[in-house]
């Protein structure tokens, strides 16, 4: 999957800064000035990158991650990826949590659902929970794999 994604272009790196910045302020209630505070730079910097007219720094846009351990995904999601944290252990039943996910999927699919056969977004919304826990499960068992191939090569 990796080099799959095309290359970042300044435009869509300045889009994804931005989502990221409101996604952090609109989520922890942060003005520019407090976002300024909290990630190393001035509140001109914060609100420029916000609204398209600058850019952030490396070191600033991964200071969003001190605020919300999210705010990057925008840009992982670009290539594939999510972020997990290191110390994360699932204690989630692979099996259950991954029929659930495909039932709650089914039933917001169905021809009698608000949507009907196409998912509205109160929908999708809806299932988040049940899809979170599937891929937590799914991935503790994908770095089970991982770490089972480093050790029969080591």
């Amino acid at each position: 999957m990796l080099g799959k994604s095309p290359n970042l272009t300044e435009r869509f790196y300045a889009a994804q800064a931005s989502s990221a910045v409101r996604k952090v302020q609109l989520g922890h209630d942060l003005t520019d000035q407090e976002t300024a505070d909290q990630i190393g730079c001035c509140a001109a910097t914060v609100g420029n990158a916000r609204n398209l007219h600058g850019q952030l720094a490396g070191r600033t846009l991964f200071n969003l991650l001190n605020v919300d351990p999210l705010a990057l995904e925008g840009f992982l999601n670009h290539f594939g990826r999510r972020s997990v944290p290191i110390e994360a252990k699932c204690d989630t039943d692979e099996l259950v949590s991954t029929a659930g996910a495909v039932h709650r999927l089914a039933a917001v699919k169905c021809p009698t659902s608000p949507g009907g056969a196409k998912i509205t977004d109160g929908e999708c919304l809806s299932i988040e929970p049940d899809i979170d826990a599937a891929l937590e499960a799914l991935s503790a068992l994908k770095v089970r794999c991982e770490n089972i191939r480093r050790e029969r090569a080591a």
